[in-house]
């Protein structure tokens, strides 16, 4: 007799066209909460050519989770899953961290849950094992031990963006993540809504010329004008392009730091979030005036002309790769043609299918590995 929650599965797929690349189920009256209901679960979506997936919001606990989690190797086309507000915690991570390496998941939401500290340091252990790029895991109570275990595993992974939005991080958390960013491939970074304080700041800032980050949020941080005035030195010497500092508690002094900086032949920054929260009893706290706000608006504004300069440069250097690669199939040899720098280039243009057809004429398959392996950015083949 099937259960109430298989005949909701069942219903909910029959309605879903079987090419569907996408499915996602939150909050959900009746959830996956036993071996038997995973199992089905797991029978049922295993052979989808689902590229998307959201069990979200309760639709899980931790035997159901388990007893579905046997599909994810064998969804060959699972790129995203987001299993967040799920109540999971220490052995659920340990589940995941055994899965997920034999995953193509790019993707994984794990906010919400119940990570708290390094309870999730066997998940974070594995990350170099995935192809995952993106991690988001904010509202999980990580603070300073979960932020180690997770510094750690990011060396040598892939991941690219990575989101620990109220995480409990404190300054020590911040000063552990310092030492590990420049370390990694990590282009996005959202640090929002901890107590990451100057100090906090200013580790982060010591970093940051060193990483590939493009866009760095610390909103809602307290990190105040001496933060900024940290942050704002090094900017020039960094790739970010985003920058948030909306609610970070500082005024026209720490203001006048970022305007110097930004105003800077060097900068890169083109996108800039200010502005502050309104207290309780509807007053401000220290704040940047009007004037100061709209310069600093402008500088970012104004920087947005070197960016495209910078763009056309790029999309120049791949119009030629393009060229140069399409001239050269027919008579680069084989060994030049598998070479990682070369391939690379091709993916960059466009040309790795035509690079691909080429080698198979010599007889040439490239093994599977080299797909994967990351360029000094973390970019790879696929």
């Amino acid at each position: 007799m099937p259960s109430d929650f298989q005949k909701y599965i069942s219903s909910v797929l029959k309605s879903l066209p079987a090419d569907a690349a996408e499915l996602s189920l939150r909050s959900v009256a009746v959830g996956c909460k036993n071996k038997e209901d995973g199992t089905f679960l797991a029978q049922m979506l295993e052979k989808r050519p689902l590229v998307s997936l959201e069990l979200s919001c309760g639709f899980f606990n931790s035997e159901g989770l388990k007893a579905f989690s046997t599909a994810l190797p064998k969804m060959k086309n699972l790129m995203s899953l987001d299993i967040s507000v799920n109540g999971l915690g220490e052995k659920d991570a340990a589940l995941l961290a055994e899965i997920l390496p034999a995953t193509k998941i790019r993707k994984l939401v794990l906010k919400g849950n119940s990570f708290e500290g390094n309870n999730a340091s066997a998940l974070f252990k594995v990350l170099p094992q995935t192809e995952i790029r993106s991690l988001v895991l904010g509202h999980n109570a990580l603070g300073s031990k979960g932020t180690a275990s997770l510094a750690e595993g990011l060396c040598g992974s892939k991941v690219k963006f990575l989101d620990m939005t109220a995480t409990h991080l404190t300054d020590e958390s911040a000063s552990i993540l310092a030492k590990a960013l420049p370390h990694t491939f990590v282009r996005k970074l959202n640090l929002g809504t901890n107590e990451i304080t100057a100090s906090g700041a200013a580790e982060l800032a010591k970093a940051l010329p060193d990483t590939n980050i493009e866009s760095f949020a610390v909103y809602g941080n307290a990190v105040g004008n001496g933060g900024l005035k940290a942050l704002s030195e090094v900017l020039p010497r960094t790739k970010i392009t985003d920058l948030n500092l909306f609610n970070c508690s500082f005024s026209d002094e720490g203001g006048k730091n970022l305007l110097i900086a930004l105003q800077h032949p060097d900068c890169r920054v083109s996108k800039i979030h200010l502005g502050l929260f309104h207290s309780a009893d509807g007053k401000k706290t220290e704040s940047l005036s009007s004037l100061l706000t709209s310069m600093l608006q402008k500088a970012a504004e104004a920087n947005k002309d070197k960016e495209k300069i910078l763009k056309a440069e790029r999309d120049a250097a791949l119009n030629k790769d393009f060229e140069e690669i399409g001239a050269s199939l027919k008579t680069a040899p084989c060994e030049e043609m598998s070479g990682f720098d070369y391939l690379m280039r091709a993916a960059h243009c466009g040309r790795l299918p035509d690079v691909m057809t080429s080698l198979a004429e010599q007889g040439r398959i490239l093994p599977a590995e080299v797909f994967f392996r990351p360029d000094n950015r973390g970019d790879t083949l696929l």
